[in-house]
C-alpha cells in the first residue's frame, strides 16, 4: 500500500477500489493536486488582481477583437462570423493560420510562431514580434 506524503492517508482508502491497480498513479496525481493547492495558497498571484494579469487579458482581448473585424470584412452582413463561407475564407487566405497548416489543401500554414516572455506570438522574417493588427495588414495585401 502507498502512503500520500500529502495527508499521510493511504492512497488505496483515497482513491477507492477501482483505482488499486494505478495506486502510483494515482498518488503522483494527489502530490500534483497537493503542489497546486500549496502554490495557489502561498505565494501564486491572484490573477483577479495581479496586473500583469489583467494587461495580458486586455492585450488578447484587443488583438482577438482586430482579427474579428478583420474575418468579419470577408463576408456579408451581421452574421458573417458564424457563415461557414466566411470561416473557410478565412482559412484559404490567412487570417486564421498555423504553422502546423503547412501542407493543407486548404490552409496556408505560411505564419510562423514563437514563444516569447511566455506568450506564443506570429513574428516576422527576421524573427521579431507581429501585432495582429500589422499580421492581418500583410494577409489583407495578399487578398484577390
Amino acid at each position: 500500500m502507498f502512503t500520500s506524503i500529502t495527508y499521510g492517508i493511504p492512497c488505496r482508502r483515497v482513491l477507492g477500489s477501482q483505482f488499486r491497480r494505478h495506486a502510483r498513479g494515482g498518488c503522483r496525481k494527489l502530490h500534483v493536486i497537493h503542489g497546486v493547492v500549496r502554490n495557489y495558497l502561498f505565494g501564486a498571484p491572484n490573477p483577479s488582481t495581479d496586473p500583469s494579469v489583467a494587461a495580458r487579458r486586455d492585450f488578447l482581448v484587443a488583438e482577438a477583437t482586430l482579427l474579428l473585424e478583420a474575418i468579419a470584412e470577408l463576408g456579408n452582413g451581421p452574421d458573417s462570423l458564424t457563415d461557414p463561407r466566411t470561416i473557410a475564407r478565412a482559412i484559404e487566405v490567412g487570417y486564421l493560420d498555423a504553422p502546423h497548416l503547412k501542407g493543407n489543401h486548404y490552409a496556408l500554414g505560411v505564419v510562423k510562431t514563437k514563444m516569447l516572455d511566455g506568450a506564443c506570438m506570429a513574428i516576422d522574417e527576421q524573427g521579431r514580434p507581429l501585432g495582429e493588427a500589422e499580421r492581418t495588414q500583410r494577409v489583407s495585401f495578399r487578398l484577390p
